[in-house]
């Protein structure tokens, strides 16, 4: 077993480890992001990486009052409005597995009704 981990290490096909230092940042000064700021920011990461986004749940920038259609369609952004946390996490795997960068979101406690959706987006390898 050993050997197999220092060959896959050896060939570089484990994930390298990232370690984020804290910020340095003035005392007494906080950072906080908005939603509008993250999703912004998922926007720039699909554009880099070429590829579309999709996200489903909180559309409050990215989606039109209106017609309910995606306000960025013109960046790539596909939005979808989800009737429920299970099915807003599992849209969002099938758009991974369509080769989209897939993003979800929750307000807290729904995390636990995504959590069987979690597990097969870890098992099947698929990134959200």
């Amino acid at each position: 077993m050993r050997a197999g981990y220092y060959y896959a290490e050896t060939i570089e096909a484990l994930n390298p480890t990232y370690k984020i230092l804290p910020a340095e940042i003035a005392k007494g000064f906080t950072v906080i992001l908005a939603g509008i700021q993250l999703r912004l920011g998922f926007i720039a990461a699909a554009e880099k990486a070429g590829l579309e986004l999709f996200i489903d749940h909180i559309l409050l920038h990215l989606q039109q009052e209106s017609r309910g259609t995606a306000a960025r369609k013109d960046l790539g952004v596909k939005s979808f409005q989800a009737e429920d946390e299970i099915a807003g996490i599992c849209t969002s795997l099938g758009a991974s597995f369509a080769g989209n960068l897939a993003v979800t979101s929750t307000s807290g406690p729904g995390l636990a009704l995504k959590s069987e959706a979690i597990g097969l987006a870890v098992m099947a390898e698929l990134p959200l």
